[in-house]
């Protein structure tokens, strides 16, 4: 049985949408939480230039240690 592959998506082409439902809403407030620690911690050192990547970077670590594994719960919708 010969196994075909899925064809290479171009840099040009669109990413499919991620399926909506609470997953993608507990990435997005985790996501949130780490933009929102990134800027506090730019912010204690005056927005200096130069260490954004080091400010998400820590503020990644330091989320994902105060966050448990199973991630962020979210409220369902309609009584879900």
């Amino acid at each position: 049985m010969k196994q075909t592959r899925a064809p290479r998506r171009t840099a040009g082409e669109p990413q499919a949408a991620p399926p909506p439902g609470p997953p993608a809403a507990g990435v997005d407030a985790q996501r949130a939480m780490i933009a929102e620690a990134a800027y506090y911690r730019a912010e204690r050192r005056c927005f200096e230039p130069g260490y954004e990547l080091d400010d998400w970077l820590q503020a990644e670590r330091d989320i994902e240690r105060a966050v448990p594994a199973g991630g962020i719960e979210t409220p369902s919708r309609c009584g879900d």
